[in-house]
């Protein structure tokens, strides 16, 4: 069974070609028997995994339908700036490059970032903790905000 991210189940067959590790998360890239097309699973997705016996006859793999884009579909995006401690500077060099770090002379560096104004930025951001700051970017950084209003209230005590 496969869970997509709407969290909807469906039955898969699917003939795997490679793996691929992105964003801190595995994908199997394969050819979906159902789809007849190439598609890209997430593979904490994925329950009661069956490896089958039967063979396939390999394709061509489409690489550039497979490959990873660091752009955001259906999402509007905006650019904020961040402060951030020095020992998270390895997650912002992974995922933006360097060039998108400035270093400080505290201990810390800011960095540019182009993300979409949604939940899952949010995450990311939170998720670094307390090692970094929203500096500008007001409509990300309300929105965050109202997130982090939502998240507290889930903990306080009625």
């Amino acid at each position: 069974m496969y869970s997509d991210r709407n969290g909807k189940l469906s039955q898969r067959q699917v003939e795997p070609y490679r793996l691929a590790y992105k964003g801190d998360r595995w994908y199997l890239q394969g050819y979906s028997v159902e789809r007849q097309d190439f598609r890209t699973f997430r593979l904490a997705r994925m329950e009661s995994v069956q490896v089958l016996t039967a063979e396939f006859v390999p394709r061509s793999l489409p690489m550039a339908q497979l490959a990873f884009s660091n752009k955001f579909p259906h999402a509007e995006l905006t650019t904020i700036t961040v402060r951030a401690a020095n020992s998270v500077r390895d997650v912002f060099a992974e995922r933006y490059g360097s060039t998108a770090i400035k270093q400080l002379t505290d201990g810390h560096f800011a960095a540019t970032l182009t993300l979409p104004n949604n939940e899952s930025a949010y995450r990311f951001i939170l998720s670094l903790g307390n090692k970094v700051k929203i500096m500008s970017g007001a409509a990300f950084r309300s929105g965050f905000k109202t997130y982090l209003a939502q998240v507290n209230q889930l903990y306080r005590d009625n």
